[in-house]
């Protein structure tokens, strides 16, 4: 029976025992049972490491006793995204703009990377420019591509309460 986050937390307590079954970060701790040491309402320590919980409910999954964190998930820009992109291209293939660059380049100067933490402030897209706003941060890795908090991305973590 799948039970919700806050009942995962309430579940998460002083004294009881987790196994961990799956970690994307490698399977060094697989199979080990570990006391809950400390519970804090961010996340719970398990011996001398710390389990911090998702940024949101949907990157939580808890079936009986078992529970799972996924990693945030990634969508495409959308059109809005993608055209305000282009806008900001243009901006950057004007002569006054490759004058700036290059004025900040020999100096130390940063006006053009506030013109363009600028433009995206006014376009309320302040993630853009690679700040977490609202759940959303671009990718920095991979432009075309922005962090939504909303998604549920691949899977982190499972562990399962054994005491």
């Amino acid at each position: 029976m799948e039970k919700t986050f806050a009942q995962l937390k309430k579940d998460l307590t002083l004294g009881r025992k987790v196994k961990q079954n799956y970690s994307s970060w490698g399977d060094k701790l697989v199979g080990t049972v570990r006391p809950i040491t400390k519970v804090q309402s961010n996340a719970v320590r398990l011996d001398n490491s710390w389990l911090y919980y998702p940024k949101t409910s949907k990157q939580v999954e808890y079936v009986d006793n078992v529970f799972r964190f996924y990693k945030v998930g990634k969508r495409p820009l959308n059109e809005k995204e993608k055209a305000a992109v282009e806008e900001w291209k243009k901006i950057t293939q004007t002569e006054q703009y490759k004058k700036d660059a290059e004025y900040d380049a020999y100096t130390d100067y940063n006006g053009t990377y506030y013109q363009q933490k600028w433009f995206w402030e006014q376009k309320g897209m302040k993630y853009m420019f690679y700040e977490e706003s609202g759940g959303l941060k671009r990718d920095m890795n991979d432009r075309d591509y922005v962090w939504d908090n909303s998604l549920k991305g691949e899977l982190e973590f499972e562990y399962e309460i054994v005491e």
